[in-house]
């Protein structure tokens, strides 16, 4: 399998416009209206429409303030249920979801395709339960567009929401779900953690691959082609390389592999085209990333 090196930081600002051509303008840095400064943050995440700080006993909201329903709105901050914490949290398109300390999993906000997984289609302004099978406890939680994904505490993922790509993983794209289901796993294979995209999904694998499933456009699924799939599907790695950590956009997809590389796939990581192939992100020692303080 061929691999090709993205330029690193470095040499990328070291390549100078053609003559003629003007350099276009960095963009815009968006912070959301809500800062928050003083609160201790548990866990951090961000959606199509908000920002989602976790504290221990509360989840402060921040809209996004360029695009979406909640442009330009104030920030709200939702206090946990009764004696219970968040432990870790995910913010899907317009909702939220959190994983709480006794054990349940909950969520609010937007509710059209069943995404909060509570056994109904209505929106909640509070943090709902989500109806969890029975025995099994949620670890990590993942929003997508609409649909949400959990890791459970059998090793199974679970997904729920819009199903009109197969993005559930219940081999079928029929319909949706307004509660957890249970996602068909390869024999023998259990997930250590799961991401819910814009119409797929992606789960790692016990095995050290990478599965997904649900709309394959521009390679996504990482398999060679573009078709799509109701059921996990392997991401072909290159030989030799198992993954460790991975994360899924509405496009494109990362992962990083067991020979300290990191991997990309699906759309744009091959110039403007569409890609199937990994392309190899090189980072050097010198590189600086600095996270800005909200």
């Amino acid at each position: 399998m061929t691999l090709r090196t993205i330029p690193t930081p470095s040499s990328a600002h070291a390549i100078q416009p053609a003559v003629g051509e003007t350099r276009p303008a960095p963009p815009k840095r968006y912070r959301p209206r809500l800062r928050f400064r003083g609160v201790g943050m548990a866990a951090v995440g961000a959606g199509l429409a908000l920002f989602l700080g976790l504290s221990s006993t509360a989840a402060t909201a921040a809209p996004t303030p360029n695009s979406g329903p909640t442009a330009g709105g104030t920030g709200i901050t939702l206090e946990a249920p009764g004696g219970i914490t968040f432990t870790r949290a995910s913010a899907g398109a317009w909702y939220s979801l959190a994983v709480a300390s006794n054990g349940d999993t909950y969520a609010w906000g937007a509710n059209t395709y069943g995404q909060l997984g509570t056994g109904n289609n209505d929106a909640s302004v509070t943090p709902t339960r989500v109806q969890a099978p029975e025995g099994v406890t949620f670890t990590q939680v993942s929003g997508g567009e609409y649909h949400s994904l959990a890791l459970g505490s059998d090793g199974n993922a679970y997904a729920w929401g819009a199903n009109w790509n197969g993005e559930l993983g219940i081999n079928s794209a029929n319909g949706g779900s307004n509660v957890p289901q249970r996602v068909h796993a390869p024999s023998g294979v259990t997930f250590t953690q799961v991401e819910a995209g814009s119409a797929n999904s992606l789960a790692l694998g016990s095995d050290g691959n990478i599965y997904m499933w649900g709309n394959g456009t521009n390679g996504i699924l990482g398999n060679g082609t573009e078709e799509g799939s109701t059921v996990p599907v392997r991401v072909h790695a290159p030989e030799g390389v198992s993954f460790t950590r991975a994360s899924l956009s509405s496009f494109r997809a990362l992962a990083m592999g067991s020979d300290g590389n990191t991997y990309a796939w699906g759309y744009g990581v091959d110039g403007l085209m569409s890609s199937f192939l990994f392309l190899v992100v090189s980072l050097l020692e010198s590189d600086q990333f600095s996270p800005i303080l909200f």
